[in-house]
């Protein structure tokens, strides 16, 4: 079924957007936001700091696209929220909060965040990188990160070599089921198979997705 899209960046403007999206997947923006099919909400150059005010701005951004689309299902993609717990704007409990009120508007989600271990080692100490209590700042994020994925249906994560890329491969692309369990075991089982795989960011930025060996 086809769907109208409300994308939330706080990283990246829409002319990063447009740019990438044409290149990597020929999909043309303009055309499908002049179709009310596609709504951009920019908090990169928007000077809006509040998170309530934020998160009014994306449920309407959600509502005129359902408005215009009756038939559609509204996908949300939410773009590195989690600078706002860099920034100090929230903490990770309010985040949380926000980002499950706005789950409920849409048909689906899908977030963007970061979980480099420096950052989320506070939320399993066998990992973390350092002796001692962790920073402010990593208590959040391992707190944000946990959440969601315990929140989520499929988590995808992806990483670098530990040894640092290779001639033929980047890092390792792993998506696995995330802690909202479907229905029943047998939906699960059949609509998301967990799979680790390889990848390669090519001088052109194309990236090839393959499996092991």
């Amino acid at each position: 079924q086809a769907s109208a899209v409300v994308l939330v960046s706080w990283l990246r403007d829409l002319a990063f957007w447009k740019h990438e999206l044409r290149r990597a997947a020929g999909v043309e923006v303009g055309k499908f936001t002049q179709d009310n099919r596609f709504a951009f909400v920019d908090f990169l150059s928007q000077q809006i700091y509040d998170l309530a005010d934020q998160t009014r701005l994306i449920s309407a951004a959600i509502a005129q696209l359902q408005q215009a689309n009756p038939d559609r299902r509204v996908v949300l993609l939410l773009d590195s929220p989690d600078v706002l717990l860099a920034t100090n704007s929230t903490s990770a409990q309010a985040l949380n909060t926000s980002t499950l009120n706005l789950r409920a508007l849409a048909h689906a989600t899908i977030l963007s965040a970061a979980a480099d271990l420096p950052l989320i080692s506070a939320a399993a100490p066998s990992a973390s990188i350092h002796a001692g209590q962790p920073t402010p700042l990593e208590a959040e994020c391992a707190s944000f990160v946990a959440s969601q994925a315990h929140n989520a249906r499929l988590v995808m994560s992806a990483r670098e070599l530990t040894t640092g890329a290779a001639k033929d491969i980047s890092g390792v692309l792993r998506i696995t089921r995330g802690g909202d369990t479907y229905e029943t075991q047998t939906q699960m089982t059949t609509e998301l198979r967990e799979a680790e795989l390889q990848y390669l960011v090519q001088k052109d930025g194309i990236v090839k997705v393959f499996s092991r060996g």
